[in-house]
């Protein structure tokens, strides 16, 4: 038996490639001992082999099928189910052999959902060369005939897009599909497929992303995989669920960054897709690229490119953002040096647009706004009418009939008006937010919403809140591309003003300038972590003990255990780079115990530690005269200056953009040196 142990078959098993079993013989009413592959899938493909080894033509496979080994194991749908592996690597197998699809030489397991799902499921496992028109003839038969349904093609359409070796069906094939279905053709299957997925947990786009962003920055994947990731991750720009495209938004910058050249390749290819939801959010991509770009070359490319799809045209693309990253791109090529065939100006605000009154068939806005007795459907399209027509929270917050506040007057640009009439007149310049409210009506309709297509859908989705980042209808979608189209046609032909008080004419430059229209940060790629609310980092390496053998009053007193906040002002990150703390907040809460939750009494007593930390420039010749200042100062009421949000200001934009300038102004405290007088 010693030499047992050397055997193949020993080895075999002790690595798990196979393993003893014991099997019941349903004749004999007995037990059997057998030897199983560990790896189904692997014996599954061992036995199709097998079987198909003494078939040498397709006459053979169809008899064999017909009244053979192969046939007994697949016929019915028990059968199928039992050997639904052995159907699949039947699949796999006779395509390579035969070259020909199982279900053409053998069609009797089309009727069966179980070969269905073999046969999709055999896909991503084939050799890439077997996949064919007649593959595809196959798969649109049994589309037609209902026997799959469209999101489980999808799906195993997303398993091979981002492999190079399937030229036939992947990300290409998937693009060209897309691109030939019209906005609310695609939205109807491809953009509601996309939100499904995207609420599943662990789904293929989420794997995708995760991989995407598992190095930013780093040069590391393969060309051809990376420009067929980037065109499923922009065709994700179409859904309606703003989370994902939030993310799916980041992740190309993350795969982008280090390919320029696929970034214009990119852009190139969808420069036909008639969903501005996408080119926005690619132009979004694009500009977050430009910002980190040190090639000048490269970058010049980029602006080029974009010069020619936004800029060159007669009517400059009428949507507000991405006219803005757009012009981001170009104002950052001339900001580098970069040497540009064209005058930058030209992508610089006004534009040319019309802007006319809508124009409703009679009874047209009715049959939006009336309400009847009918399917939870019919709900759906009263609910875009309200939404915007009436008085929910877009049309009173976003389009802003609830303050009645515009950032632009009612009068448009060029038109002659005498000197008294030069300065914004409250009450006769207001801009009559009725007529955006029955732009976007309109737009939204053109935009080809209907109940047939998205009723049920809509229905169904709910918003969590009134943020804008979340789950939302097909119909919102459309509410959001109209109210951006109709801001950039405003912009080009009516007055700015600007911020509400005071009402006076100003010049248009950029949305910044206005509300919150700016609904992400491209620059900033950093994700949420769940970590302890305590947890320490490299820029934050302070720990507290809590004592809570310590009364109250005892733990005031005590002043030795306090934290060392000086050695939190010089830190060192993973790469041994020191750093500076100019700005931070230190706060340390006592974690409550389980009584003490339960008591959820706000008046209850609560230790905390808190120390803020706020750098400032002194001129040398000014220093001693602040530190004998400072020494008398009481610094707990907050009266020296502070930094502030700049919410509509990205952090790649900090001091070269457009944006960046208009914020540095006494106005909203960027106040530069001053002798504490700012007040």
């Amino acid at each position: 038996m010693a030499g047992a142990s050397r055997s193949l078959f020993h080895h075999l098993i002790s690595e798990d490639v196979i393993y003893e079993d014991r099997q019941h013989n349903y004749e004999t009413d007995a037990f059997v001992e057998v030897v199983r592959f560990s790896f189904e899938r692997f014996a599954d493909h061992l036995l199709v082999k097998r079987l198909l080894d003494p078939l040498l033509s397709k006459d053979d496979l169809r008899i064999a099928f017909a009244d053979g080994k192969v046939g007994s194991n697949m016929s019915g749908d028990w059968n199928l189910r039992m050997n639904a592996g052995l159907l699949e690597a039947l699949f796999v197998q006779v395509p390579i052999k035969f070259a020909a699809e199982l279900v053409t030489v053998c069609p009797e397991p089309k009727e069966h959902r179980q070969a269905t799902r073999a046969f999709l499921g055999s896909i991503p496992w084939r050799e890439p060369s077997t996949i064919n028109d007649q593959t595809r003839d196959v798969l649109n038969e049994l589309l037609s005939a209902g026997q799959i349904r469209e999101a489980e093609v999808l799906l195993v359409l997303l398993l091979v897009a981002v492999s190079p070796r399937h030229a036939t069906w992947n990300a290409d094939f998937l693009h060209k599909n897309l691109l030939r279905r019209g906005l609310n053709r695609r939205d109807a299957t491809w953009s509601i497929f996309v939100f499904d997925e995207c609420n599943e947990e662990f789904s293929l786009f989420e794997r995708l992303i995760n991989w995407a962003m598992s190095e930013p920055n780093a040069a590391r994947f393969d060309e051809d995989s990376v420009r067929l990731a980037s065109i499923i991750l922009a065709w994700m720009f179409t859904t309606s669920h703003r989370f994902a495209r939030d993310r799916a938004t980041k992740a190309i910058v993350s795969l982008l960054v280090n390919y320029p050249k696929v970034l214009t390749d990119i852009l190139k290819l969808f420069e036909t897709v008639d969903d501005l939801y996408v080119v926005e959010r690619l132009y979004c991509v694009a500009y977050s690229c430009a910002m980190r770009l040190s090639d000048v070359e490269a970058l010049r490319a980029l602006a080029e490119q974009t010069y020619q799809f936004v800029f060159s045209r007669d009517e400059v693309i009428p949507h507000i953002l991405v006219r803005d990253y757009a012009r981001g791109i170009i104002e950052m090529a001339v900001a580098k040096g970069a040497d540009l065939s064209f005058d930058p100006a030209r992508s610089r605000p006004p534009f040319n647009s019309t802007l006319t009154e809508p124009v409703f068939v009679d009874g047209e806005l009715e049959s939006w706004s009336n309400w009847k007795a009918g399917p939870k459907e019919e709900w759906s399209k009263r609910r875009i009418y309200h939404s915007v027509m009436g008085s929910e929270d877009f049309a009173r917050y976003v389009i802003g009939t609830n303050s009645g506040s515009f950032e632009w007057s009612s009068r448009r640009l060029g038109e002659k008006k005498s000197r008294s009439s030069k300065a914004f007149d409250y009450g006769n310049d207001n801009f009559d937010l009725r007529f955006a409210q029955r732009w976007i009506m309109r737009r939204v309709i053109d935009l080809g919403w209907s109940t047939e297509l998205f009723g049920e859908f809509d229905s169904r989705v709910f918003g969590s809140g009134r943020e804008e980042h979340k789950p939302e209808r097909i119909g919102k979608k459309y509410q959001w591309i109209a109210y951006h189209e109709f801001l950039a046609r405003v912009s080009d032909n009516f007055e700015f003003i600007g911020e509400p008080w005071p009402k006076r004419i100003r010049k248009y430059d950029g949305p910044w300038q206005i509300g919150y229209v700016r609904d992400i940060d491209p620059s900033c790629l950093l994700r949420a972590k769940n970590v302890e609310k305590d947890a320490t980092c490299w820029w934050h390496p302070l720990r507290y003990e809590w004592d809570r053998t310590l009364s109250h009053e005892q733990w005031l007193r005590k002043t030795d255990d306090i934290p060392q906040f000086e050695s939190a002002l010089r830190v060192s990150d993973p790469s041994s780079q020191a750093w500076y703390v100019l700005e931070g907040n230190f706060h340390f809460s006592q974690p409550k115990t389980l009584q003490e939750e339960e008591q959820r009494e706000s008046s209850l007593p609560v230790r905390q530690i808190w120390a803020h930390v706020r750098s400032y420039l002194v001129r040398k010749r000014d220093f001693s005269r602040l530190l004998g200042w400072a020494k008398k100062q009481d610094f707990t009421n907050r009266s020296m200056p502070e930094s502030h949000d700049a919410g509509k200001l990205f952090l790649g934009e900090y001091y070269w953009s457009p944006a960046y300038r208009y914020f540095e102004q006494p106005y909203y405290d960027r106040y530069a040196w001053t002798k504490g007088d700012y007040h």
